[in-house]
């Protein structure tokens, strides 16, 4: 049986809640390495922040944890949404772990400069 890419029903797909949170923990995890890499980039004026909205504050080690924080927070937001709405839970957090990929890559490239 012959199945084309368009013809899938990707609702029929099993959603795999294991996989959905091993997804979110490596997604906070990302967001706290990319605190820490940020804290060290900022002290040690490698670089400055580039979120304006957390410009003045990224040199401090409380930040790291609001982020974290903020991060499992996220987490929590999607492992609900991901009841009613699997397919648009799974494309966010694979969205924000590429995201924050390339934003852990930039920070190492920066540090290794």
């Amino acid at each position: 049986m012959r199945i084309i890419y368009s013809q899938l029903d990707w609702r029929t797909v099993p959603s795999s809640r294991g996989l959905l949170l091993a997804g979110i923990i490596l997604m906070i995890m990302l967001q706290a390495a990319d605190g820490w890499l940020t804290l060290y980039c900022v002290s040690g004026s490698l670089a400055r922040e580039a979120n304006p909205l957390l410009r003045e504050i990224a040199g401090n080690v409380t930040t790291v944890y609001l982020k974290t924080l903020g991060a499992a927070v996220s987490g929590l937001v999607l492992w609900g949404l991901a009841v009613r709405f699997p397919q648009l839970a799974r494309a966010t957090l694979i969205s924000v772990l590429g995201f924050y990929a390339v934003v852990i890559l930039w920070n190492v490239a920066v540090i290794a400069a």
